[in-house]
């Protein structure tokens, strides 16, 4: 696969994962040998190119969840300190099962279609955009390995919280705090 400024699809979901799970940005720029700039760069030529890539292959989006999961490749294979999927279950506590999952899915649809920062809804349940890739992973494989009764009851699951999370946010809209100063 090409690479942008030296940095491979692989690399960039997994400096992505690792800055989400808190590593600092000057050590994914160590890692991958680049100047702030060239990584800005990078990460915009990336993003844009992985849309591109999942309209032409939904593949795309999977791979990029994986790596983002579990995001010990290329260059992070063996980094001290980086995102470590196997000391990582945090996530199982706070999304024990698939109707936990959808209510936190629709929740932070809902909240971040109001203005709602997305990462604040995530933190209302302890987790972190990397322990909520990894259960997302998890619960999106239980999906599509379902049965159908399975898969039906998730569906309901979803549309049941995304009514209550329309209902919550029904009243706010975003930019509806412009009118405060300070």
């Amino acid at each position: 696969m090409d690479t942008i400024n030296g940095v491979s699809f692989e690399e960039f979901a997994a400096a992505s994962a690792n800055l989400a799970h808190g590593m600092p940005e000057q050590q994914v720029l160590a890692i991958l040998g680049l100047e702030a700039p060239v990584w800005a760069q990078t990460l915009e030529q990336w993003t844009q190119r992985l849309q591109q890539m999942m309209l032409e292959d939904i593949q795309a989006a999977a791979r990029y969840g994986e790596i983002f999961a579990n995001p010990r490749v290329g260059r992070f294979a063996d980094v001290a300190g980086g995102f470590d999927p196997a000391s990582s279950d945090d996530w199982e506590a706070a999304v024990p099962d698939i109707e936990t999952y959808a209510r936190i899915f629709c929740h932070q649809s809902v909240a971040t279609e109001h203005g709602v920062d997305a990462q604040a809804v995530l933190a209302e349940y302890g987790l972190t955009l990397a322990s909520w890739a990894a259960a997302s992973m998890h619960y999106q494989n239980e999906v599509l390995d379902a049965a159908e009764e399975t898969y039906q009851g998730y569906i309901d699951a979803m549309d049941e919280w995304d009514a209550h999370y329309r209902a919550r946010y029904a009243d706010l809209r975003p930019g509806s705090s412009d009118d405060i100063t300070f």
